[in-house]
This record gives C-alpha cells, structure tokens and sequence, in this order.
C-alpha cells in the first residue's frame, strides 16, 4: 500500500487562514451594520417616527459617520433636510413624499429623478455663466451650485449600494469631470505631442519605434500609443513634426550630404540633429564657429558660413537676438582679416 502524507499540518493552517478571513469579514460587515443603522435613525429622527431623549447626546456619539458632523448639532441638520425637501417640492415641481424618497431613501433608484432633473439645473448654470454680466443665481434662473452639490451629497449619503447613472453622472458634473475628459479627449497632453515628434525624428533618421519602446520614452500606457497611432489627428501631427524638422535641418543636411558623399539622407539628418542639439551650448557653438571662419579664406565663404550656421538658425529660433549681435562679432572680425579696410587718407593729401 503507498505510503500517505500526513495533513494535519496543512489543514490547521487552512483552518487558522478560515478564520482569519471570517473574522475580517465580520467586522466589515458590522461596520456596514452600524453605518446602516445609523443613517436608518436619522432618517426616522427627520421624518418624525423616532424620538432622540433629552439626557442622549446622538450627535456626539463616537459610532456616528464622520459625514454627518458637519451640521454641529441634529436640529440644524433637520432644518437643512426640510429646506432641501421644500427646495425640490417648489422648484422642482416633486411631491412632498418623492423629494423625501430621494434625500433619505436607501433605494439608488429613488433618486434617479431628481439627479436628472439637478443635472439639467446644473445645465443651465454653466450656460448662463459663460455669458458677460450674466448673474443666473442671483435672479433666480438657476440653483447654485453648493445648493446642488448638498443636494446630491445628501442623497448619496443615505444609500445602500452603488450610485444610479444619473446621479454619478451629476457628481461627475458638479466636480467637471466630464469637462476634464473631454478636453482631454480633444486635445491630449503633452505626451501625445512627444510621441509624434519622437516618431518623426525618428523617421527622419530611418528608424521606426515599436510600440512599448515609444511608450518607455514618453512616459505613457502602452495602449495610448496604440490608440493614438489610429487616430488622423496624431498622423497628421507626426507628419507636420517632420516637416518642420526637415526645414529647420534643411541647410545642415545639404552640408553634411555635400562634405561626406558615402553617408546616406537618413545618415545626415542623424548628425544635423546632433548638431542643432550641440547649439544649444552657445560655448561649444561659438568655438565651432570660429573653427569654421579660421578656415574659410574668401568672402563667399565667410557669406556661407554666415547664412548656414547663424541666420538660419536665428530665423528658427535657436538664438536669441542678444547671442546673434555676439556671434555676428565673429563674422566681422574674420572678413576684416580676409579683405582689411583701407587707411585712412592724411589731411592734405
């Protein structure tokens, strides 16, 4: 008979883990509990079926939720419920039973209305805003919107289960969030910009990115750069990218392809860009400069030099105006060795 592994061992420690997890379990479920319980008194406490005694400090009590301390004490919080429910009932056209349901009913479908119908006051609120002079709360054509906020709060403080979609779609609206998405949608930020000049540096220089490699580089999921990739807008960016890097290189290029016949367009793009990004350091530049005009023996040259490797970087905006006026020094000084000016005449002569 083959021999069997004893699992006492195995099943104590099965066992141990059992009761640990029961016991977390019921402490959340006790704390689901209390908060239940909680907000079900002071539901009964607002619409009159339960009495607090005069000797029970409710308010103060250490198992009440941290939400409900706002109102200092239970007389101001039962004021404030009655305002809302009146607010609901007048503006709002609901009945005195239906605006109750929907500020303490545990139910998320009893307040699917009434986040509907603040969502289209909200609606209004943000239209009027926009508009110079407009003071769209102040002559009663719109709530507020602490008012709709308190009233979609206090409705999500009573529920039991996961907010409806009219109300989580009036708390995205109340927070801007909708606004916040769609821009973003609209216009991407700063990495969607970063990975279209990346990726036409990159086919400038004959290179191609693979989809997480790019990701790594700007810093983003690489399921954006997917779906950015499919989108016209980010074509159209990359393509803009490498025409603009082809002007500004433009001259660098046509240089290098003249001085190494072997290297390829791709090749040289490649060094331009080392070298515009070389420019950046207004040091190493100007010692590059001066290497250049040491060599260059003619006017034309000096012209050249001047054109290829000043003026059109200025007109890019690599240089300001103050580093151009120092620079053209250079150009000056050397055409002054090349071609001196002639002496000046003695008086008299």
């Amino acid at each position: 008979m083959a021999p069997t592994r004893s699992k006492r061992g195995g099943d104590a420690g099965t066992t141990a883990g059992s009761a640990l997890q029961e016991k977390a379990k019921e402490r959340s479920r006790s704390r689901r509990t209390q908060r239940t319980l909680t907000m079900s008194l002071l539901k009964r406490l607002w619409e009159g079926t339960q009495t607090v005694e005069d000797d029970l400090n409710v308010w103060s009590d250490a198992g009440w939720p941290r939400h409900c301390f706002h109102d200092d004490d239970l007389d101001r919080w039962v004021d404030r419920l009655n305002g809302l429910r009146d607010l609901l009932v007048q503006r709002g056209g609901f009945s005195a039973k239906s605006a109750t349901k929907a500020l303490v009913n545990p139910d998320p479908k009893s307040k699917e209305r009434t986040a509907l119908w603040l969502s289209s006051e909200l609606a209004k609120l943000r239209k009027t805003e926009q508009q110079v002079g407009a003071a769209p709360v102040r002559t009663g054509a719109a709530l507020s919107r602490l008012t709709i906020a308190d009233l979609a709060i206090t409705m999500v403080q009573f529920l039991e289960g996961p907010p409806g979609e009219n109300l989580i779609c009036l708390l995205q609206e109340l927070l801007d969030v909708d606004r916040h998405r769609k821009a973003l949608a609209e216009n991407p930020g700063n990495e969607f910009t970063r990975a279209a000049m990346t990726e036409a540096i990159g086919a400038l220089q004959g290179r191609t990115y693979g989809v997480r490699e790019l990701a790594k580089l700007v810093s983003v999921d690489p399921s954006s750069i997917t779906r950015w990739r499919r989108s016209a807008e980010y074509q159209r960016m990359v393509e803009a990218q490498k025409k603009t890097h082809e002007d500004r290189l433009h001259h660098l290029v046509h240089e290098i392809l003249l001085e190494k016949r072997a290297v390829t367009r791709e090749q040289a793009f490649e060094q331009a860009i080392g070298i515009a990004q070389q420019r950046q350091d207004l040091k190493k530049y100007r010692a590059e400069l001066v290497d250049r005009l040491t060599r260059a023996n003619t006017f034309i040259d000096v012209r050249m030099i001047y054109e290829r490797h000043l003026l059109h970087p200025f007109e890019c905006g690599e240089f300001s105006p103050s580093d151009m006026n120092k620079m053209l020094n250079l150009f000056n000084a050397r055409l002054n060795e090349i071609a001196p000016s002639p002496p000046k005449r003695a008086e008299g002569q």
